[in-house]
């Protein structure tokens, strides 16, 4: 900025400084978390990508908030925002809201294997499911992990004597 006398004549000129040292190492260390965070997302997606899992994730009313190997029967769209009984209608399903409301309620881990009577053939699964944390400790959801185990309950019928 110029710098001038009562006559208006330019006499010299004011320059400031600013450290931004600090804002340019805030912006590395946030670039940097953010590209750890993408790169785990892509592990975890290729971890799972072929494996018979579903994660998911439900807020307070048991509505999906966000779901990864969904089932191929939904879309994507027709599940994020519902409870499993505006999906399905089951006894599988009623095991599996009963389950994800104790955990709610409780804030204790629940697994339990449910099997779900679907119109091609029954699936069976192995159910985790965990209470979600806010920052202050209070339950805000849950995620569950469901790994199909419907080929080994078959193998285990199977082979079980009779």
């Amino acid at each position: 900025l110029p710098y001038r006398t009562i006559q208006n004549v330019i006499d010299g000129v004011v320059i400031t400084f600013e450290d931004i040292t600090e804002q340019i190492q805030i912006k590395n260390e946030r670039k940097n978390a953010d590209f750890l965070l993408h790169k785990t997302a892509q592990r975890f997606k290729l971890a799972l990508k072929n494996l018979p899992i579903i994660v998911a994730d439900i807020d307070l009313k048991l509505r999906y908030t966000w779901i990864h190997n969904f089932q191929t029967d939904f879309a994507y769209k027709e599940v994020i925002g519902k409870r499993d009984d505006e999906i399905d209608q089951s006894e599988g399903t009623l095991q599996l809201m009963q389950m994800k409301k104790q955990v709610i309620e409780t804030g204790k881990v629940e697994r339990k294997i449910i099997t779900f009577l679907l119109p091609d053939k029954n699936r069976t699964y192995d159910i985790a499911i965990q209470p979600v944390f806010d920052s202050d400790g209070e339950i805000i959801g849950a995620t569950s992990a469901a790994f199909d185990i419907t080929e080994q309950e078959s193998t285990r019928q199977i082979q079980a004597p009779t």
